[in-house]
């Protein structure tokens, strides 16, 4: 599971208007020198496998950061990752605060 300094919020369990859709919809928000985010950076496809049920080695996954001018070493991570079963697909939106 998500590690003790992440805490990840399915967005279908508190909008009934994304609990329709075939996909679904995670929050995190994390520290960008965090043990979690390094390895969240590095390995995406194992650390989404070990937080999300039903994503595993055959999954694709596609991560794109906003505010990438502000330096990692000084901001907090906010991902909203859209997962789409019928593609085996996950893709993150990483907004780095300032």
């Amino acid at each position: 599971m998500a590690s003790a300094d992440v805490r990840v919020v399915k967005l279908d369990d508190v909008s009934p208007d994304i609990a329709e859709e075939d996909w679904s919809l995670y929050w995190a928000e994390t520290k960008s020198e965090s043990p979690y985010f390094e390895r969240f950076l590095r390995e995406p496809l194992a650390a989404l496998r070990d937080e999300i049920p039903g994503i595993d080695d055959t999954w694709t996954v596609t991560t794109n950061i906003v505010n990438h001018h502000v330096p990692l070493n000084q901001s907090t991570v906010c991902r909203v990752s859209m997962v789409i079963p019928e593609e085996k697909l996950v893709i993150n939106l990483l907004y780095k605060h300032r």
